[in-house]
């Protein structure tokens, strides 16, 4: 995570706008990771019952 916060701040100041776009990449990532990790929990309790 550290990384990809000094990634972007590197290329922010290069002036790219590249930055955020990683930053915001990162957190799109990270929020489907979660949606598939309840989705995946919430197929297995059904199956289960």
């Amino acid at each position: 995570m550290f990384a990809t916060v000094a990634f972007a701040s590197i290329f922010d100041k290069a002036g790219f706008g590249a930055g955020g776009l990683a930053f915001i990449v990162a957190i799109i990532y990270i929020l489907n990771g979660i949606v598939i990790l309840l989705s995946s929990l919430f197929f297995l309790k059904r199956d289960i019952t």
